[in-house]
């Protein structure tokens, strides 16, 4: 769907059903997809978090979160990408 519809930030799970979070990242970069990604998962350990971000990720918040910390991330990456003009 990001690589046919033009998103200022999409935001996306580690774990789906049947898919895997980090490879649908990796599909975007690998297609020049430039918006922002923000995985929001309970994979929380360093080496996961580090890996979301080698991946192609912008951001990693994980669950439990405050509404208010993922509305404000959000909301930067949708900033940085509309001043980049990289969405």
């Amino acid at each position: 769907m990001a690589q046919r519809e033009a998103y200022d930030v999409i935001v996306v799970d580690r774990m789906l059903p049947g898919l895997d979070g980090l490879a649908i990242v990796r599909s975007l970069r690998a297609a020049k997809v430039g918006t922002s990604a923000l995985f929001l998962t309970s994979i929380g350990g360093v080496d996961d978090r580090v890996e979301g971000l080698e991946t192609g990720g912008d951001d990693y918040l994980t669950k439990p979160f405050a509404f208010s910390e993922l509305l404000a991330r959000v909301n930067a990456l949708g900033r940085r990408c509309r001043s980049r003009r990289r969405c």
